[in-house]
Formats: structure tokens, sequence, C-alpha cells
């Protein structure tokens, strides 16, 4: 008996097994923070570890972040079942969401809209908040887990008079359990996985009920699922109408006219079991009905929540003027958005090429073709099909409307929040209507689908490159045994020691071919850097001769120092290619440089000795210098073809001849110090983005040798209405503004364009300040922002120029009368705001902001 069972459900479990290890291998190789929302699903989730209870104040809910506002109970599982965890010890992780330090580091590059790795993606050990993380994506895996069994069991019931019932339930899970989206949304921290569990769950009781049961507890059953469906996820709020739908459906197929009462009375009942008790309690502490009417009021703290999404706030104030108000043109859009479901659905986030749009277009209509074959040959099957169709769309309302309102086709585009909702009836639609084309095997339509879904995903996996973490940690230890101690103390840094790599068993340099001598730091950051700061490696011969050197800021550009926090374990690695230097004794020296002058240690010192080396491996001799050579070095290794630069990189030349490079602008840019045969270019953020020579001489190169990426900065000084000028404290200058409209009436918002340039690389975050007042110094309007909203001066270097448009909106009640915009921009000190002043006269003054206007305000 037991042979039996386990051969009717061994490939079953084979598809689990595969299922997992493909998810677990997403787990660990996708940075954390990069699946949709993730970072807010954390978030709530470590409020609820934290604190032990959940967030009902404004306050609390931002502290949780942006997800506090919406239904909570998969971040309540993930918690409960944590609590054998610590979490008030580090590793932290490093959120970057309005940290502009954080988005300095060059690790996937921040744009000039803020847009970043949501993590900090460090080399911390897998403990503290890296392994809840890690956790929450392993009882995603688990509930997505779930949900395929459920599926095989929906599955088996339902085609319970089929031959080989065990292959349609196979066929079945592997339709749904290798689509790329699946197992990627998988391995995230969601609640799309545990909504998919209820769900499924709730569709095997309505299979049952489909299929002749004649139980009324089972619709109890049914409505707690879909309660507890809402209670996870709002996506379920439409749920609720299949219930309808299928008592309706059994209803009239059984002909008992008049009995719906007791089912619809039951399902009910569960559902306000399942869900009642968290709408009571958001609405109990957090309703707006004083403030916005019962209507916004009570649907303000269950979609609206801490304002966020403004999309959800758009439909909440469209409803509570009585009706959807509605784009005409986004009907148009209809298709747009609908291929962009489609594709979300198999596709999310592509990681690779993806499957022909033409042949999924083929697959979908050959199911549609197939469900309406079976339709018209199947009287018995047509209840089913009904409910199954009418549950896969009634997930589509929710996304339809929040495009039809909002136009954002990113946003109400994702296909996963159909495919695990409907994940059950998605099965077993696809496998009926791939099998009406073979009615010798029906199941084979799904298995095949399933196995060409599963080469798609490993083939994806395989293309994935995942990002390096950032060698920086923030616990210990700070450097391995095998170190050299060499404490050096800068007060905002301090280096703890170095330890030197490629050397031969002897300790001669060295080992590797080509060779390369390492040199690893270790720093750790005490206190934030107003600097990035340039290390300088130099290898000196007897005679004091600097012979070949390495110069680039922190992690080669990818961590600078300026975004260094305290705590922070650095493991800086740093290469010199030696290969064309005599044999003997160097020694090897080491200095630190800001922008104006090296740093000292408290006795005084600025340049320092870390060692002697001996150069006398075979490889390295006279005899192997090739006149006229020139060699790309990047991190340790010779380029030897196309390849990419990120800014504040360092970019090695080996050549005895002079050498330069040179981007789309045709402008030679000469390197920033040579050492013997090596020529070090650091490159300047401001450097056109794009691809670039070594020009040898005055010869360049025929092809790109390299590309530099990064976010392109502004250098062009435009044209203002209104030259200004304004000096904020030698930071950053007011060069001047545009007013598109000096004449505007009360309650309508005033546009404005300020045009700014940095005078220098700013040592923090600075916040601008715009306040509106009249002619007798009261306020009408005004807010606290980072130019461009989301492009801290922080991130600005020296030189570029920033055009910053916005709107201020004006209070209803404003007087007529002149009005004046104060614009200026103060950093933090603790908990106190100071101001940065202008300069006049050479000198710093007591004015802290700059007028424009006049504007004139009318009724």
């Amino acid at each position: 008996m037991r042979y039996s069972w386990i051969k009717i459900h061994s490939a079953f479990c084979l598809v689990l097994f595969v299922y997992g290890t493909l998810v677990m291998t997403n787990n660990f190789r996708f940075p954390l923070g990069v699946g949709p929302d993730e970072v807010a699903h954390f978030s709530l989730a470590r409020f609820l570890r934290e604190k032990g209870y959940l967030p009902l104040t404004i306050e609390e809910r931002q502290e949780a972040g942006y997800k506090s506002d919406q239904p909570p109970l998969n971040a309540v599982l993930v918690a409960g079942a944590f609590f054998w965890g610590e979490l008030n010890k580090p590793p932290f992780v490093k959120l970057s969401h309005r940290v502009p330090r954080r988005h300095l580091l060059i690790d996937g590059v921040v744009d000039k809209t803020g847009r970043a790795f949501n993590v900090v993606n460090m080399a911390e050990p897998l403990a503290g908040d890296y392994l809840f993380w890690h956790f929450g994506r392993l009882m995603s895996a688990i509930f997505s887990g779930l949900t395929l069994v459920v599926i095989y069991c929906i599955a088996w019931q339902f085609f319970a008079d089929r031959h080989q019932r065990n292959l349609h339930a196979l066929a079945a899970v592997m339709t749904i359990a290798f689509i790329p989206t699946f197992t990627y949304i998988s391995s995230m921290v969601s609640y799309e996985n545990l909504l998919g569990l209820w769900l499924a769950l709730y569709l095997l009781v309505a299979v049952y009920l489909i299929k002749g049961s004649k139980s009324h507890w089972l619709y109890l059953l049914a409505g707690l699922l879909v309660g507890l469906a809402i209670v996870t996820k709002l996506g379920a709020l439409f749920a609720p109408l299949t219930l309808f739908i299928l008592v309706g459906l059994i209803g009239w197929r059984d002909g008992a006219k008049g009995k719906f009462l007791k089912p619809l009375a039951l399902s009910l009942g569960g559902i306000l079991l399942g869900a009642g008790w968290w709408f009571v309690l958001i609405e109990s502490k957090l309703n707006q009905v004083a403030e916005q009417g019962w209507l916004a009021g009570l649907l303000a703290p269950i979609i609206i929540g801490d304002g966020s999404d403004a999309a959800s706030a758009k439909i909440v104030s469209s409803l509570s003027r009585g009706t959807l108000e509605i784009e005409p043109s986004y009907w148009w859009r209809i298709g747009e958005w609908l291929g962009k479901f489609y594709q979300t659905f198999w596709l999310f986030q592509a990681k690779g090429q993806p499957l022909s749009a033409n042949l999924l277009r083929l697959m979908a209509l050959l199911i549609l073709l197939g469900l309406l074959r079976v339709w018209w040959q199947n009287k018995a099957a047509r209840l089913s099909l009904v409910f199954l169709g009418s549950y896969f769309l009634i997930f589509l309302i929710l996304p339809l409307i929040r495009f039809l309102t909002t136009g954002l086709v990113g946003v109400a585009g994702q296909g996963q929040h159909l495919l695990f909702p409907a994940a059950g009836a998605v099965a077993i639609l696809m496998v009926e209507g791939l099998g009406a084309w073979l009615p010798k095997k029906p199941w084979l339509g799904g298995v095949m689908l399933g196995i060409a879904m599963l080469i798609w995903n490993v083939s994806l996996t395989m293309q994935y490159s995942p990002p390096t973490p950032l060698p920086v940690r923030t616990v210990p230890p700070i450097m391995p045994s095998s170190a050299t101690k060499f404490e050096l103390d800068f007060d905002s840094m301090l280096l703890q020691g170095y330890e030197l790599t490629g050397l031969t068993s002897s300790g001669e340099c060295c080992a590797a071919k080509p060779p390369v001598l390492g040199v690893n730091l270790y720093w750790v950051a005490k206190k934030f850097n107003q600097e990035d700061y340039l290390t300088t490696i130099n290898l000196v011969d007897r005679s004091g001769n600097v012979q070949n050197a390495w110069l680039g800021y922190g992690v080669n550009g990818r961590y600078p120092s300026r975004a260094w926090e305290p705590g922070d374990i650095i493991h800086d690695e740093l290469y010199l290619p030696v290969d064309k230097l005599e044999t003997g004794n160097y020694t090897l020296t080491m200095e630190v440089k800001g922008n104006k002058s090296p740093l000292a240690t408290q006795e005084g010192q600025t340049v320092f000795t870390l060692t002697q080396i001996s150069l006398a491996n075979d490889n390295i001799s006279a005899k192997t210098k090739r006149e006229e050579s020139v060699e790309l070095w990047q991190e340790g290794q010779r380029v030897e073809k196309q390849t990419s630069f990120e800014e504040r990189a360092t970019i090695q030349v080996v050549t005895d001849q002079t050498v330069s490079l040179v981007g789309a602008d045709h402008q030679p840019r000469p390197p920033l110090k040579i050492a013997g045969q090596t020529h070090l270019f650091v490159i300047d953020p401001l450097w056109p983005k794009g691809n670039y020579q070594l020009q040898i001489g005055s010869n360049s190169l025929a092809t790109p040798t390299f590309t530099i990426k990064g976010p392109r900065r502004q250098t062009a000084i435009p044209t203002s209405e209104t030259v200004v000028k304004a000096n904020f404290a030698n930071q950053l200058m007011l060069l001047g503004y545009n007013l598109p409209q000096r004449q505007i009436t009360a309650a309508e918002t005033l546009a404005v364009m300020l045009h700014w340039q940095a005078l220098q690389t700013m040592p923090t975050d600075f916040t601008m300040f715009v306040r509106l007042y009249d002619d007798k110094g009261q306020m009408w309007g005004g807010y606290d922002r980072w130019p461009q909203e989301y492009y801290s001066p922080l991130m600005w270097v020296a030189g570029e120029v920033v055009e910053d448009g916005f709107t201020l909106p004006i209070k209803a009640n404003a007087p007529d009368g002149v009005y004046y915009l104060d614009v200026g921009f103060y950093f933090m000190v603790g908990q106190a705001p100071v101001s940065l002043p202008l300069i006049q006269d050479g000198k710093m003054s007591k004015v802290t902001s700059v007028a424009i206007g006049p504007i004139k305000i009318e009724r």
C-alpha cells in the first residue's frame, strides 16, 4: 500500500524538490530588497518582531514602513515564527531609502531620481537582520510550496473521474511551479505567497462543493479562508464575489431556488470571522470620518495609510466624490496595460532573455480555444468552467481599477497580482485548455508546459550574475589573523592593519601570472567623514623613487569615505601590477589625502611605511618589458576585452609612453598620478559617460577601450530669467530662477524653476526650505525638500549644475497682495537645524535665504 502511494505521487514529490531547489537558490543569490516592496514587507515584520504589537498610530506606521497600513497577517506569521531569533544587535541591514550617504555608494548606480538598491549589499554574516530577512524568504517559499500541495489536491479532486488522475494533478502543479514569476516571488519576503495559499485552500473547498458535497459548513470554511486572504492582502477584497457566484451556481444546478440564504449567511460569517477583527481594530483607532466624511474617512486608514501611495490616495479621493474619475485616454491604453500584465505574469523583472512574446500569445490562444472546445463537447464541465473563469477574471478587477484611475502601467500591470490569488484556477484551466488538443493524453500538454517553464527558469538562473557584496561589515572580526596590525588613527577613521596578497610561500613578490601585488587595508569608521579621501600606496625603490602606485577612493570608488558610517568595517583591496619592474627590494608606503592636504595622525605624520617588499620572482625581470606596449588594468586583472568603469573608480594604464583618456567630448584627460610606468586615472563624476579611448602621444586607438557608466551630470549653465548668484556658505550657489507666472489666484500652485551650482562636494546632507511670505511677514505656504525632490546636495559634485523645478501649493485663504518666496538650506546638528549663511562681501553674513519675487496673488 505504501509502495503504491509512493509510486503514484513520486513525480509530484520530485517537482516539489526541484521547485524548492530553485527557490532556495534565488533566496541566497538575489540581493536583499530586490523583490517588489520587499523592504516594506521586511520592515513591517521586523517592527512586529521587535515591538510585539501592531502599528496603530501614524508615528508607529511611519516607523514600520509603508506597508504597515496594509493587512498584517503575513508579517505577523513571519515575526511570530522567528521567536527564537535575535534582532537587537548587529548586523543590521542598511536600508537606503532617503539616506543620502547610502546613495553615494556605487553598487548598482544611483541616479538623480533616487533609484538605488533598497538595501546596501554588504558582506555581513547570516545573523541578526540578515538572518531574519532570509527567514522571511524561507517562510514565503514554504507558503508557496504548500500552495503547490493544495493545487495538487485541487486537481486530484477536480480530475477524479479521469484516467491517470495523478498525471493530471502533476500537470496542474507543473504549469504553476516553474513559472519564473512564481519562483521569483516565492523567494522574496512578500504577502503574495500566503495570499496564494489561503485562496488555493478556498478553491479546494469550492471544488468539493462543486463536486457535490452537501455540507453547509464548508461554506463557513470557504468564507473563513477568504477572510484570512483579505487580512493578508487587500487584493483579495473582491474574492467574496467568487463565493456569491459559487453559491448561485450550485443553487441553480441543484434547483435549490430560495435556499441560498443559509450558504450565504455561513459564507459571510466566515469572512467576518477571518477578517472582521482587523477592520474593526483599524477603524476604531485610525478612522478619519471627522476630517474627510464617512466614505473617505473609513477608506483612508485602510487604503491610503501613511499617504506614501499616491495612486491609492487618488482612488479614495475619487470615490469620496461618489464616482471613479477616469482619464478618457486611459481606456485606449488598456491594451498596453494587458500586455504588461501578461508579460509580468510569466516573467517579473527579466533576468535574461524572455521567451518570445508571440510564443506566449500562441500558447494563450491555444488554451482559450481549448477551453471553448471543452465547453462545446462536455456539458458537465460547464459549471466548473464558469466558476473558474469568473474566479480568474474577478482578480483582474482591482488592477484594472488601479490602472484606469492612475494610468500607471508599471504599478497596475504586475502579473503576480493575478498569478498568486488565481494560481489554482489558472492551473486547472491551463491543463483543461491544453488537454483539449491531446485527447489520448490530456495531461501531457500541462507537463510539457511545465518542462518548458523549468528549462526557461534554469536558463534565467544561470544567466543571472549576482552583484558582488561590498567588502564592508559591521561585526567582528575586523581583519583575519594573518593580517599585520598597523594602527593609524585619523580621528574619523582608524586603519587597523593590512595584508599583502600575491606573495610566494617565501614571502616574495609575486606568485601570480601576471605578477600583481595586492594590498588589503582594514579600516574602522569612527565618525561620519566630510570628504571622500584618496588612498595612495607607493612602491619606492632604494633610490627613493616611486616606481609603482595605487591611487583611489574607498573600495575602488564603490564605497567612498563620505558613505562610511560609524561602526563600519571596510576591507579595501588595492592592486599594483609589477611585471614591468626591476627585481630588487622596495618599500611600501601609504598616505591618505583630503581635498586640500594629506591626513595626519596626532603626531603629525602623513606618510607611513608599511613594509619592505622583495621582487624576486622569475616573472619579474627587465626582460619582461615590452617596448611600445600599453596595458589597461582593472582591479588586479589585465583587461583583454571591452570593459566598463563606474564613476570614482581607478583606471591603471601601464606604459612607458605619454597617455591620456579621450571621451565623447574629444578632450584629452591626463593621469592624476604617474609612478614609473603606471599611469593612474580616477574617474571624475563630471566626465562624459560613454566610450573612451586611450590616446598615446598624439595618436588614438581606433576602437573604444572601455566605457564609463553612471548618471549624467549637467555642467552647462542654463539661462535664468532672473540672475541671482547667491553663494550659500561656499557650498552651493543659486545661479538664478524662472517664474513662469508672477500673478496667480489663491489656492493655485506656484511654479518655480531654480538653477543651482555646486561650489564643492558637500560635506553633509543639506535640506532646502521654501517659504511663501506676504508683505507683513506671515507665511502662506512652503515645505522642506531636496532639490528635484530626491537629489540631495550630498550627491552633487563640484561644478555640477542642477535644475530644480517644483510647484508650491498656496493656502486657499491667502489674501490679495504681493508675496515673496524665501529659499535657503539647512543641515541638522543633533536635533537642531542650522541654516547656511550667504557669503556677502567675501564674508559669512547673518542672511540665510534668498527672496524670489515679487509674486502677486489675487482672488
